[in-house]
């Protein structure tokens, strides 16, 4: 298998590189594509660069990082999981204040964006409630809008008045729940949240928007009473200790 290597460009294309030479695996490739699959619980996932169109590009270890950018009108994106209240925020931004009412280790996620030359930091919010919250994995719309998504043991993370599910699922606060949200370009105002998961442990895996918009997720549950429509594949809970 061929090791690799990512590089922006300033005429605002990725290029995807051997990183034995340097030499282009790919033509230059658009920046509206993300990297997916990118959390803490899973140092082993493959990291996955996916065009506009969904086409794999390529597969790489991403060894256990944190964070997970995404690329966009030539500026880049990043989501992720912070134990720092004095992690960088920006004036105006949604949330600039670090959510921690329960000691320490725990975390928000946050959600920046930088120009494509990484020498200027032009929008930062933190996202989370009281408890714990990670961001783990964003990808942007036709709009410019953000949709992100991580887990949260937080029953007062921010969700929006119609949104599918506004209530905190894990019972007694020890158990995960996935949430999904949407901000605007500028990480301004949060749009829409929700929460989505069931009475037990419910893990984020993978997010993905198609090409009319809906928003597509996988993950892991314990749950079982995980939320499913009447004609779902399989709607039973296939869980064993």
């Amino acid at each position: 298998k061929e090791k690799i290597a990512v590089a922006g460009s300033k005429s605002g294309y990725v290029l995807v590189l051997k990183a034995t030479d340097g030499k282009p695996l790919y033509k230059p490739i658009p920046i509206s594509l993300h990297l997916n699959n990118v959390n803490d619980n899973n140092p082993n996932a493959n990291l996955t660069l996916e065009s506009a169109e969904g086409k794999v590009i390529c597969p790489a270890n991403n060894g256990g990082v944190q964070a997970s950018p995404a690329f966009a009108d030539g500026n880049i994106y990043v989501i992720g999981t912070t134990l720092s209240p004095d992690f960088p925020t920006t004036s105006g931004a949604y949330n600039t204040t670090f959510s921690n009412s329960f000691g320490f280790y725990t975390t928000d996620a946050f959600i920046a964006k930088l120009d494509r030359d990484l020498t200027k930091l032009l929008a930062s919010t933190f996202l989370g409630g009281s408890n714990w919250d990670r961001g783990y994995s964003l990808a942007i719309k036709s709009d410019g809008s953000i949709y992100v998504a991580g887990e949260t043991v937080s029953y007062d993370f921010p969700t929006t008045k119609g949104a599918y599910d506004t209530s905190y699922n894990g019972g007694d606060s020890s158990g995960d729940d996935v949430y999904v949200a949407k901000l605007d370009r500028d990480l301004m105002y949060l749009l829409d949240s929700t929460f989505f998961g069931g009475s037990g442990d419910d893990h984020f895996r993978s997010l993905a928007i198609d090409t009319v918009g809906n928003i597509y997720l996988t993950g892991i549950t314990t749950s079982p009473d995980f939320p499913m429509i009447p004609d779902a594949y399989d709607k039973s809970l296939r869980f064993e200790l």
